[in-house]
């Protein structure tokens, strides 16, 4: 019985981390902000996206195939061996990058760092960045298929910001961004393999209930066969959002304002993340008993849930981003550079929020690989829409306009993909009262937002609580109903199927 209890934790931890890593992440940009010169910033901020976009390229599925594979088995063989050919396949994979780069290092540092000094460094330990990401996919979706949250969440903790700040804080020697780049590679690099290696090590215990591991061939032919596709779906997903910075590697400091809003506007789905990563996890499960009903209710739920918080979020962004990018960065300059394109992406919050909270399930319930096909067009719909504006509004313009419309192609082909009768009726979310609500917060917070300043932004936040409140009791829409009986059921996921 998967009790609502146990959810609610692992939802309340994943959470709780998932705010601790943006947090940790706005402070390094900071201070890297005021480290470095805006050039320099965008140059490191750069080759970390990079590194991360090659990373998702390379890895081939591997955290898909094991997300999915140990969640449906309780076998600590077959456990072991999938974790043991994705290991396998990283190392080959790892040989295989180094091979091709170092013949090519010079051509690839004057690619993608024209006009930077320490191209060439920075080159390097961007690639090796890229395979100890690699590395890190594998360790953190073992532990998170294994239910070990806590230690999944902090070794991506430690892999996306927690590194980093050890590096700014307590390194003696004269930062550069390719040395902040090598200080998180090399660490990266050692804590991953300590833990796949415990892991290995504590998955070799005696296990008499323990079926027959599968052999290595039928494991990498499922790693083919299921996880290559999705590998082309994280690829493509951060692709999406690298291809404008990647337009504009030519003025770094542009290249870097576009990737600091991109933290913003990534924010609210980053917060839903866990969330739908605990969705993912028990849609295996649901799919792989066949309960299919209560799979259809999951997708209301995250679906209320995911309508609610984006929108909302959306109306309290919208007036405070000014305010907030000046707390966070300080620097008017880099504000201003900042504000350009985050006064447009921030419209992007809701389609994106909605695909995100939404992928993994999709990607569990169907094999044809439809979020790839999303991504895929969403990457194409970029590519256009740049290409037909750029001449009239200019690069950095253009690029603005693009990811926006991407971002709502993938918004819009989630929707495409979901069975009619996991959406409708539409009165079922209440939509009118939503839209209500959210004009009205974003109203006061307009108002409030004219004197920006610490007093009125908690003026500004209790208001929108107390309005949301408000607004959503009573007669409130089914949607409503059932998010209040999933936050305090009875005792399992039963609890809130009347709704």
């Amino acid at each position: 019985m998967i009790t609502a209890r146990r959810v609610r934790v692992d939802v309340g931890i994943n959470t709780g981390f998932a705010v601790v890593r943006l947090a940790a992440l706005l402070w390094v940009i900071r201070r890297a902000a005021l480290l470095f010169a805006p050039e320099a910033l965008g140059v490191f901020l750069l080759a970390r996206r990079l590194a991360s976009t090659f990373a998702h390229v390379l890895q081939l599925g591997c955290s898909q195939t094991l997300l999915r594979y140990l969640s449906m088995t309780e076998s600590s063989k077959v456990r072991r061996r999938y974790v043991m050919v994705t290991t396998a396949a990283w190392a080959g994979l790892a040989v295989f990058t180094m091979a091709v780069f170092l013949p090519t290092r010079s051509w690839v540092a004057a690619a993608i760092f024209p006009g930077v000094d320490d191209a060439s460094p920075l080159a390097w330990w961007t690639v090796t960045l890229t395979v100890a990401s690699i590395l890190s996919f594998i360790a953190y979706s073992t532990l998170f298929a294994e239910r070990r949250l806590i230690l999944a969440n902090l070794l991506e903790l430690m892999s996306v910001s927690g590194l980093l700040l050890l590096a700014l804080f307590w390194s003696r020697a004269a930062l550069t961004p390719a040395a902040l780049v090598r200080f998180q590679a090399l660490g990266l690099i050692i804590l991953c393999v300590v833990t796949i290696a415990t892991y290995l090590i504590a998955m070799r215990r005696p296990d008499p209930a323990s079926g027959p591991a599968p052999t290595w061939s039928e494991a990498g032919r499922v790693l083919v066969t299921y996880g290559f596709p999705r590998g082309g779906t994280a690829a493509l997903d951060i692709v999406v959002v690298t291809i404008g910075p990647w337009l504009l590697r030519k003025e770094p400091a542009q290249a870097g304002y576009l990737l600091m809003a991109l933290t913003i506007v990534q924010a609210v789905p980053a917060a839903l993340a866990p969330t739908a990563q605990i969705a993912s996890i028990l849609a295996a499960r649901l799919v792989g008993r066949g309960e299919l009903t209560r799979l259809r209710e999951e997708v209301r739920l995250l679906l209320g849930g995911t309508l609610y918080a984006a929108t909302l979020a959306l109306a309290i962004l919208l007036p405070w981003s000014r305010y907030v990018l000046q707390l966070w960065l300080g620097d008017a300059a880099i504000v201003s550079g900042v504000s350009f394109y985050l006064s447009w992406l921030v419209w992007g919050i809701v389609p994106l929020a909605f695909f995100q909270a939404l992928r993994g399930i999709i990607e569990m319930r169907w094999l044809a690989p439809r979020n790839l096909w999303t991504l895929a067009t969403a990457v194409t719909v970029h590519v256009l829409a740049y290409e037909l504006v750029k001449g009239l509004v200019g690069e950095a313009a253009s690029v603005r306009a693009a990811l926006l419309a991407a971002f709502g192609t993938m918004g819009l082909l989630t929707f495409a993909w979901l069975d009619s009768s996991w959406w409708r009726p539409l009165r079922y979310w209440g939509l009118g009262r939503l839209v209500s609500l959210a004009s009205f917060v974003a109203l006061v917070n307009f108002l409030l937002a004219e004197w920006p300043g610490p007093l009125e932004a908690l003026v500004g936040i209790v208001s929108t609580g107390v309005i949301a409140v408000v607004g959503l009791k009573g007669a409130a829409a089914p949607a409503v109903l059932a998010m209040r009986a999933f936050i305090w059921p009875r005792t399992d996921l039963e609890s809130f199927h009347r709704a």
